[in-house]
């Protein structure tokens, strides 16, 4: 793939998300994609072949930026309460500095095929496993004490996300972000 290419593809994938998450799935048409690109709607299908393959780009995308650290934040040499923390700040920072990849998808997952929603699900399966696991090494150290590893899952990933942004106001500023969800989460596994 050329520079260029990727380049324009990546702009198409940041329109339609904003779009998608302004108007919704239903309520964005090619045509306004094309709009936001400034190009003839033709010339999309170059890129993608339908606006359900650009949904499931969307998600892929949305699902992957939250796994890509997570597994080397495990391997680290550090003690659980260090790679809990570390893992819930890139959890949060991660998903505010992409605000709009993630409100797309937790709004418009349901529009896909059972089968794609399945490998989009993998890599949160994924994900949450390995969290599981960084609880279950601080329980076995004592770092923690013992919890309902779904529940403590679900509190560490779906709840950093109001307050930091709240305090970020401009989820753009990446240094607000980081330190708003740093302070947010700086006494979340002593919680566990």
């Amino acid at each position: 793939m050329t520079q260029r290419k990727a380049a324009r593809e990546n702009q198409l994938l940041k329109v339609a998300t904003r779009l998608f998450r302004e108007k919704g799935y239903h309520n964005t048409s090619m045509q306004d994609i094309a709009d936001g690109l400034g190009v003839q709607k033709a010339s999309l299908y170059y890129y993608i072949d339908s606006k359900k393959d650009l949904l499931r780009q969307l998600l892929r995308r949305a699902a992957s930026i939250l796994g890509i650290q997570i597994d080397e934040i495990y391997a680290a040499a550090l003690p659980p309460v260090q790679k809990l923390r570390r893992a819930l700040e890139n959890h949060a920072v991660t998903m505010m500095e992409n605000l709009n990849l993630v409100s797309v998808y937790l709004h418009e997952y349901r529009n896909l095929s059972p089968q794609q929603l399945e490998e989009i699900l993998a890599t949160r399966k994924h994900y949450e496993r390995v969290l599981g696991q960084i609880l279950a090494d601080g329980i076995a150290s004592g770092e923690f004490r013992p919890v309902n590893m779904k529940m403590a899952i679900r509190a560490g990933t779906d709840a950093p996300i109001g307050p930091p942004l709240r305090r970020a106001r401009d989820p753009s500023d990446g240094r607000r972000v980081r330190r708003a969800g740093r302070d947010s989460l700086a006494s979340a596994p002593q919680g566990i």
